[in-house]
C-alpha cells in the first residue's frame, strides 16, 4: 500500500465516522433550537476528538465540536410530537442527509 492510498483510506474512515453524527450547526439547519437540543438530546454522544482515525494535529484543530448520533436525531424527528422550533433549511441545502 502506498502512502497516498493509506492516507485516502484513513480519510475515508474519518468521513465514515463523522457521517454517523450531526453537529449542532447541522441541527440548527434542521430546525432545532438550543432548548430542544438540551431538552431532547440532553448530552452529546461524542466529541469530534473522539474520532479514532484522527492524527494528533487534527485533534487539536478540531477541538470541542459536540456530536449527536444521526440515528438518535432521526428517531426524535420521526415522532408525531416533533415540531421544529425554527424554520428548517430546504432539504437540498442540508449536506449529508440522504433521507
Amino acid at each position: 500500500m502506498t502512502p497516498d492510498s493509506r492516507d485516502l483510506a484513513r480519510r475515508a474512515k474519518i468521513e465514515t465516522w463523522r457521517g454517523s453524527y450531526i453537529t449542532r450547526v447541522e441541527l440548527r439547519e434542521r430546525g432545532w433550537t438550543d432548548g430542544q437540543v438540551k431538552r431532547l438530546l440532553i448530552n452529546a454522544d461524542a466529541d469530534s476528538n473522539d474520532n479514532p482515525h484522527l492524527l494528533p494535529i487534527e485533534r487539536k484543530r478540531d477541538i470541542g465540536t459536540k456530536l449527536y448520533l444521526r440515528s438518535r436525531v432521526h428517531e426524535i424527528e420521526s415522532t408525531s410530537d416533533w415540531t421544529p422550533g425554527r424554520t428548517p433549511k430546504p432539504a437540498q441545502e442540508i449536506d449529508g442527509d440522504d433521507e
